[in-house]
């Protein structure tokens, strides 16, 4: 009854003060609302879109389109590259390229060029996104140069493949036709080998040795002979002839003898010409023909051997050099079929975003409002424990039969109630701007632990401090290193190790945490850290019970 009392008269109050609505109804829906207007966008970097980005141009230069994030603020004249610099330190730009003289054909002549940014970072993001974007740019740029000269190399290349590939084929003719003088050497080289040397040698001494014999006078001289088969016939024919003989035989050995001297006659003359035919036949000669036409068989084929070498060896040179311009022209059939672009590029992102195309403030949302429930609870709770302090409402409460524990878990009922209501107030100003929030069970008892962690904080502040402003100026100690180290716009991971640990307890960034594991990424809770957004408030409640009752008033 007494929790319920209080309540109720505090919720009587709240009402009759016209700022609390607004601090807890309407700052809220504003801030999401301006915050969703800045993020609510597809990514993060298209949310600072827009920036102007100046162009000293000294060589008038292609750059390419233009990037979404900037649009180019071309600086002009012959001084412009001077007075870059001073724009940019100005803030008149976010940032300047200075494209050089000669860029052009600086690039076309191989010799490289160089593009000048100067940015403005004292506006880190800002500065991050558009180097980012200019550094892809001037990859860009980079990747249609590298294409161009790789085009330019594969169009030389083919036509010195065309080159070779007429090379191969007039040395493929060339091979056949060295085979085929290759195989009618060796045909004259085994004819040479038919002609037999000892043969011709044997034929010859057969001759000289037959010359030889019918030279001799035992063999030529047979008209000695017939001499005296003549004598003998005359002596018969005159010793016989007529007395003895009949007339019939005497008239045949007259008749033989005729025939013989006849015969002698001719053999005479026969031999006169055999021996003119003698002396006349010279096997000298035909044997010094013979000896040349053996030295001119060896030589010819010592010359025929070490062409038909020759023609080997340049033979198999021809189908070595053949198959290696051969290999050489399919490979650069195969590299000059490749698409330049896959060589400057050979390696490319595909980013695949896990979540699809949901907005940037979409993953903001949980985080901003558990952002803006601190924030506006610290500074409400804090102020309405000093205010009550300062008036004497609270001493007059504790005077009552009212413990100190009752009043202090009728305040955090109190102050649920409003953050309720607040937190209702922002889901729906997120659902409006389309962000699909899954509530669950969980994801209440996040934020009913999460304003209850913030309500006991802003009770303990109230319990110390003496006004207003010290309690405004005690919540924002608290609640900036809180906002800054939640994770929520600065990764932990990139902080210090002391720093890192530090916010990984603090009850926003444990909240935050939890509420992102359920909503975003549909995960379980993490029970321990849990268990600590439920000890903390506990262990603060009990400081504040110790310094309300120590003081609970402000004087």
């Amino acid at each position: 009854m007494k929790i319920r009392r209080i309540v109720k008269k505090d919720l009587r109050l709240f009402k009759r003060d016209k700022k609390n609505i607004v601090l807890i109804v309407l700052v809220p829906i504003l801030v999401i609302s301006i915050l969703a207007l800045i993020f609510g966008q597809s990514t993060a970097s298209k949310s600072i879109s827009g920036s102007g980005l100046g162009l000293c141009n000294l060589d008038d230069a292609e750059l390419g389109e233009e990037s979404n994030l900037f649009k180019f603020k071309e600086i002009f004249g012959e001084d412009c590259d001077e007075r870059v610099p001073n724009l940019v330190t100005k803030g008149q730009l976010k940032a300047a390229v200075i494209v050089p003289e000669r860029f052009q054909n600086n690039i076309e002549e191989g010799k490289g060029s160089e593009l000048i940014l100067y940015v403005d970072n004292s506006k880190y993001q800002t500065a991050l996104v558009i180097t980012d974007s200019v550094k892809a740019m001037v990859q860009d740029i980079n990747e249609k140069v590298g294409t161009k000269f790789i085009e330019n190399a594969w169009l030389r290349l083919r036509e010195l493949n065309n080159r070779l590939k007429l090379i191969i084929s007039h040395l493929e003719t060339a091979k056949t036709n060295a085979e085929k003088l290759q195989k009618r050497a060796d045909e004259i080289n085994k004819n040479l080998d038919k002609l037999n040397e000892k043969e011709l040698d044997l034929q010859l001494n057969n001759l000289n040795q037959s010359i030889l014999n019918i030279s001799l006078p035992q063999n030529i001289n047979l008209s000695s002979e017939i001499d005296n088969d003549i004598v003998n016939l005359n002596n018969i024919l005159s010793n016989e002839c007529p007395n003895n003989l009949p007339q019939q035989e005497c008239n045949i050995i007259n008749e033989s003898i005729f025939n013989l001297n006849r015969v002698k006659s001719n053999l005479r003359n026969n031999e006169i010409k055999i021996n003119n035919l003698l002396k006349s036949t010279n096997t000298t000669a035909l044997s010094q023909q013979i000896s040349i036409i053996k030295k001119s068989k060896a030589e010819i084929k010592r010359d025929i051997i070490n062409l038909n070498n020759s023609i080997y060896n340049y033979t198999n040179n021809i189908i070595t050099i053949a198959n290696e311009l051969n290999k050489t022209s399919e490979f650069l059939d195969v590299y000059t079929n490749k698409d330049p672009k896959n060589i400057v590029r050979a390696v490319t992102l595909k980013i695949k975003n896990v979540f699809g195309n949901r907005t940037y403030f979409e993953f903001l949302a949980p985080g901003l409002i558990l952002t803006m429930l601190l924030f506006t609870t610290l500074l409400i709770v804090s102020s309405n424990i000093v205010e009550e302090r300062k008036k004497g409402t609270l001493a007059r409460t504790l005077l009552s039969p009212t413990r100190i524990p009752t009043l202090i878990f009728a305040k955090n009922l109190y102050f649920l109630i409003l953050c309720l209501i607040e937190i209702i107030a922002m889901l729906i100003i997120a659902v409006l701007f389309g962000v699909s929030l899954d509530i669950t069970l969980g994801s209440i008892i996040i934020l009913v632990l999460a304003a209850i962690n913030f309500i006991a904080i802003g009770l303990f502040i109230g319990s110390v401090s003496t006004s207003e402003n010290t309690a405004l100026l005690t919540s924002l100690v608290i609640t900036l290193p809180m906002f800054f180290l939640s994770n929520q716009f600065f990764p932990l991971d990139i902080m210090p190790g002391f720093i890192k640990s530090l916010g990984s307890i603090m009850p926003l960034t444990l909240s935050i945490h939890n509420l992102d594991r359920l909503i975003i990424y549909g995960t379980e809770i993490n029970v321990n850290q849990i268990m600590l957004l439920i000890i903390y408030p506990l262990i603060i409640s009990f400081f504040s019970y110790l310094m309300i009752k120590r003081k609970p008033t402000s004087n």
